[in-house]
Order: C-alpha cells, then sequence, then structure tokens
C-alpha cells in the first residue's frame, strides 16, 4: 500500500489548450488501476472501496490528489503543467517534481513513469485513470 502512495506523487509541464481554451487534463479523475512492472513481471493493482486515488487538475495549474487507504486519507498538493505528452508535478511540501508520459483517450487517463538508478529503468508505472 505504501507502493501506491509512492506512485501518487507528481511534477509539473505546458500544453496547448482544446478548442475550448482548456486543457484536456483539467477536471476530476478517478484511479482505476497501477500496473507496475519490475523486470518483465507486471502486477497490477485494483483501486476500490478500500484504497482509492482522486486527481484534480485545476485550468489554474493546481493538481490535488487524495489517496483513500483503508480509511486513512492522505492529500498531496502542487503545480502541474503539461507539454507534448509529457505532465510535470512539483510538489508543494517538497519541492520534488515528478515527470509522467501522459495519453488521453475519451475518458480515460495513462500516466506511465518509470524508475531509473544508474541508467537503468528499475521499475514503470502505468496509472490508469477515468474522468468524472
Amino acid at each position: 500500500r505504501r507502493l501506491i502512495i509512492l506512485l501518487l506523487i507528481v511534477g509539473c509541464s505546458k500544453e496547448i489548450p482544446t478548442e475550448s481554451g482548456v486543457h484536456p487534463l483539467v477536471g476530476v479523475w478517478q484511479g482505476l488501476e497501477v500496473n507496475m512492472t519490475i523486470g518483465t513481471t507486471t502486477t497490477t493493482y485494483q483501486y476500490d472501496d478500500y484504497i482509492s486515488t482522486t486527481w484534480i487538475f485545476s485550468k489554474e495549474g493546481i493538481v490535488s490528489i487524495t489517496l483513500l487507504s483503508d480509511g486513512d486519507t492522505s492529500m498531496d498538493n502542487g503545480t502541474w503543467s503539461a507539454t507534448n505528452g509529457i505532465l510535470t508535478i512539483i510538489e508543494s511540501d517538497s519541492n520534488t517534481t515528478v515527470v509522467y508520459h501522459y495519453s488521453i483517450t475519451g475518458s480515460i487517463l495513462i500516466l506511465t513513469r518509470e524508475e531509473v538508478q544508474y541508467g537503468v529503468t528499475i521499475r514503470s508505472y502505468e496509472s490508469i485513470f477515468e474522468k468524472e
């Protein structure tokens, strides 16, 4: 469960808005699942009534991430920007920058991120969300 909390840390970037002038990331996104790959093994974690996450992206560039895990709620806030399929989030508390690749198809958002040590990918994450 701590692993999922680590998956929820985010970063910042800017992208061309849609025709309405609002970036497609803006809104409320509910986590559906996280796929973690280590080597050639992928494990899928489903969000449910006991563990869930909600990410809210505002048009002002603020992101709010809520995690519910076994009745405990934690929140993280920061700033975000997106350009060319790259989402960057800067966490307010730690000033940590986390970079994701993202794609949106219909109401589905997919965020991918890799953990690299000494130039080698040690694990990768694919987080799937649905827009409310």
